[in-house]
């Protein structure tokens, strides 16, 4: 695993360094693309009725700042809103309003998995790991390092699968009096 740490970029030749380090500056663009419309329209003067659709998309190269595959990152990244609702009001008498609500909400976010990660399509045959069942042999091993008494603090590599998708709906009616 070492020659796939990068080489040191910083603080060679001071006579002050405790560690040669290495220092990157990476630039992720983000794409940002939002839509939306309302529309009102009122039946008659005791009933209303409004329709509401929002849609949004953000999505990144996600570049690692360690190149892959200690990085992670360099797969592109994606976060998908869709949002709609319909109101009815309806006014039974001056004093009685009934209001019905349907909606229905999504949003994903994630990342494929890719064919190649880092160069390689077997990180765990490359590297020489037996005895393991990976989820995905593109993925880079995890690296665990841990204190004795302490919480271990983990690294996943890259070159795996993120999805997630949620969905949700609700229908209400309220009747205020």
């Amino acid at each position: 695993i070492l020659p796939s740490f990068p080489a040191a970029n910083a603080n060679q030749n001071s006579d002050k360094a405790i560690f040669f380090n290495y220092i990157n500056a990476v630039e992720n663009p983000l794409s940002i693309n939002m839509y939306g419309f309302k529309g009102d329209y009122i039946i008659n003067e005791r009933n209303r009725l409004s329709v509401l659709y929002d849609y949004g998309k953000n999505s990144t190269p996600n570049i690692g700042e360690i190149a892959a595959p200690l990085g992670g990152g360099g797969w592109p990244a994606t976060i998908t809103t869709r949002n709609a609702r319909v109101n009815w009001n309806l006014m039974l008498k001056p004093n009685v309003n009934n209001v019905a609500v349907a909606s229905f909400n999504s949003w994903g976010n994630g990342t494929l998995p890719q064919p190649t990660y880092g160069g390689k399509a077997d990180w765990f045959d490359y590297l020489g790991l037996k005895g393991f069942n990976p989820r995905l042999k593109t993925e880079f091993p995890q690296i665990v390092i841990d204190m004795p008494g302490e919480l271990a603090d983990s690294y996943n590599g890259g070159g795996g699968e993120g999805i997630d998708d949620n969905h949700s709906g609700e229908v209400k009616d309220t009747m205020t009096w």
